[in-house]
């Protein structure tokens, strides 16, 4: 790690010179210190996301971390579609550790804008038992528009065709429809 600072920091920019410095004095912090350090997930996620997009750019912190998991040998072997969709929990994770504004920082989806259904990782979650209240909502308008007809999920990284029309269930305003599967209360 010292020696890839040093020859990062004649070549690269004062931002990063200054999170991989960060960096690298809490993982000496960790590795050399008594267990009892004060350093928080917080901490430890956030410089994560804003070194991997320093090197790797925009959008990429999350492509990266998503990709280590299903890269792992044991991933998919109960089912493919429900583990990937059940990642929008570590993507809550995460967010609940920072905040959207931070993240916000490191992607090119505005992540404070209305959130909607995955058709794809709801689909799999309410098989598994989950009710639309518990599933984390990751899916934005592409692009964030009244008029858009397409919304995509930032956990799965898959896009989706949407129709805007009314729901039809009592109370519900949501007007995102896929396939006729409100995004906003998850009713036909």
């Amino acid at each position: 790690l010292i020696r890839t600072f040093n020859a990062l920091q004649s070549h690269q920019g004062e931002e990063l010179n200054n999170a991989f410095e960060l960096l690298r004095k809490r993982r000496n912090v960790i590795m050399h210190s008594s267990p009892e350090f004060d350093i928080s997930p917080k901490e430890l996620i956030e410089s994560t996301i804003q070194i991997i997009s320093l090197f790797e750019g925009d959008d990429q912190w999350w492509s990266l971390i998503k990709q280590y998991h299903v890269d792992h040998p044991l991933f998919g072997w109960s089912d493919y579609d429900y583990e990937l969709s059940h990642l929008l929990f570590r993507l809550q994770f995460i967010k609940n550790y920072s905040t959207l504004g931070y993240l916000n920082r490191y992607t090119t989806v505005e992540l404070k804008s209305r959130k909607y259904l995955c058709p794809y990782c709801t689909k799999y979650l309410t098989d598994l038992g989950y009710s639309e209240e518990e599933i984390p909502r990751w899916s934005f308008l592409k692009p964030n528009k009244p008029t858009s007809n397409a919304i995509f999920c930032f956990s799965c990284q898959q896009n989706f065709e949407i129709e805007r029309e009314p729901c039809h269930e009592d109370g519900c305003k949501g007007n995102v429809l896929y396939e006729g599967l409100c995004l906003t209360c998850n009713n036909y």
